[in-house]
């Protein structure tokens, strides 16, 4: 119906000055009437007539556009002025709107605290009393950001260890949580920017591949309130790399992945938030991240504000599709 109505909108603009064009219709028929005196007295209908137009065309494609992404949210006339036709939307996005950083989600090993080095030690006590292979520095950095049963296979078969890989999930748990409990090792910046993301009132979820009673420890060692919601690594169905634990995660904050930052170390962990349709950051440590177009690289949280978060999500609407 909009679209109609923009349409006969469109029409009236430009006949509704027609009864008024007669003066300068009868000075078109006079031979005393120059062509310069003729566009003086047409212009001053022409301008409003044409702006009419363009202002109804503008109006009925944006409807056009809300009916196509079947939503409620349409760019303003105030932020497209003149061209409402071109506030075009990317993944569902308006690209006019300023869009509120909706939620942040943190990886934990390697992003939020360095635990990594816990886990490695504890994957080499395991080969060395349960196996009978070597475990080497290369072997354990395979491991960064894998779910723990895929990476127990891993110990399994790479170490030569007797164990069922549920068994080695639940001995490198137990040893890990035991040293966290007695001092969490926040990586640099982490705590300082959760923080500020509470102060600021913006949620935050904690994703990993971690099991449910590790992530509980480290969530208690973190200022209350931080996190509203946990996903870990025994409740989901497909670990990282697939999109399902950050999809999860935002589903329990009851917002949209794409109003999101995620906070990434590891290669599997940014390809499942980025695959989550999230506005991904990666920061890493133990392995490094290969650059991509359109891919967002730090070195450090240090320094890191909800600010600078909001403005990496603008500029990931705003980038080509």
């Amino acid at each position: 119906m909009g679209i109609v109505n923009a349409q006969v909108g469109a029409a009236a603009g430009a006949c509704g000055w027609m009864p008024f064009a007669a003066p300068a219709l009868w000075a078109l028929a006079s031979d005393d009437v120059t062509l310069l005196q003729l566009l003086q007295l047409l212009l001053p209908l022409l301008v409003p007539t044409l702006f009419g137009i363009a202002l109804a065309w503008s109006w009925a494609r944006l409807q056009l556009n809300r009916q196509k992404n079947g939503s409620g949210s349409t760019a303003s006339l105030a932020t497209c002025p003149w061209g409402v036709w071109r506030c075009g939307r990317r993944k569902g996005q308006d690209v006019g709107m300023t869009k509120k950083l909706a939620a942040v989600l943190w990886d934990m090993d390697g992003t939020l605290v360095d635990t990594e080095p816990y886990w490695m030690d504890e994957e080499k006590r395991i080969v060395e009393e349960f196996g009978h292979g070597s475990w080497t520095q290369e072997d354990a950095l395979m491991l960064v950001g894998n779910p723990l049963l895929v990476s127990a296979r891993i110990i399994s078969e790479r170490g030569g260890v007797d164990l069922a890989p549920e068994v080695i999930v639940d001995r490198l748990l137990d040893a890990v949580i035991a040293r966290v409990r007695t001092h969490i090792p926040f990586r640099p910046g982490a705590r300082e920017l959760l923080l500020q993301l509470r102060e600021a009132g913006v949620p935050c979820a904690l994703v990993t591949m971690s099991y449910r009673n590790f992530a509980d420890a480290i969530a208690a060692g973190v200022p209350e309130g931080s996190f509203d919601a946990v996903v870990a690594g025994d409740e989901v169905q497909n670990g990282k790399p697939h999109p399902e634990p950050y999809l999860k995660a935002a589903a329990e904050l009851g917002v949209d992945p794409r109003d999101c930052v995620a906070l990434e170390d590891s290669i599997p962990g940014l390809g499942s938030a980025e695959a989550a349709g999230t506005a991904a950051i990666g920061i890493p440590h133990m392995v490094p991240i290969p650059e991509q177009p359109g891919r967002t690289l730090l070195t450090t949280l240090e320094g890191v504000s909800p600010e600078i978060l909001q403005q990496v999500l603008e500029a990931s609407h705003n980038s080509p599709a």
